[in-house]
């Protein structure tokens, strides 16, 4: 699966801040996770 599908942009949820399919986690939160080593290191 593409990234780009696993990623959107809905003006109703999250302010249109984009987020993971499904979810209402946004991308910035997982991203400044990955920054503060909170998440594990991906296999690969």
């Amino acid at each position: 699966m593409d990234l780009r599908e696993r990623i959107v942009s809905d003006p109703d949820i999250l302010l249109g801040k984009p987020a993971v399919r499904g979810t209402r986690i946004s991308v910035s939160f997982v991203l400044s996770g990955r920054n503060r080593q909170v998440l594990p290191e991906p296999d690969g």
